[in-house]
């Protein structure tokens, strides 16, 4: 299964307003419209959208969420890691400091 995720930073990101998640869409209908998978407890995640077509994914009987699968748990988890490194990554460019992880073998 593939699907083509397209990641960014809201507008207003700069602004550091809390909006995050992913837009999913089945069939180009709307499912899950700002899909929050990752709750941070700091900065971490906040201003990242991303958008994909999930067709492999069952929606529930009344469209509005998706049905609980080993699929969708495996996506889930997937979207979790793509916007964590994308945060740590490219968050210096909408003034958060960036986040370094240290080296093998590197104390802390």
């Amino acid at each position: 299964m593939v699907a083509l995720v397209t990641m960014g930073f809201v507008k207003d990101a700069k602004a550091h307003i809390d909006v995050q998640g992913f837009n999913v869409y089945h069939k180009n209908r709307l499912i899950k419209p700002f899909w929050r998978l990752w709750n941070a407890a700091g900065s971490d995640g906040r201003g990242v959208i991303g958008v994909l077509e999930a067709n492999f994914v069952e929606p529930a009987h009344d469209k509005q969420g998706f049905e609980r699968t080993n699929v969708l748990s495996r996506l889930e988890a997937r979207l979790v890691q793509m916007q964590k490194t994308y945060w740590s990554t490219y968050c210096h460019k909408i003034g958060y400091a960036p986040r370094r992880r240290p080296k093998k073998g590197e104390d802390r």
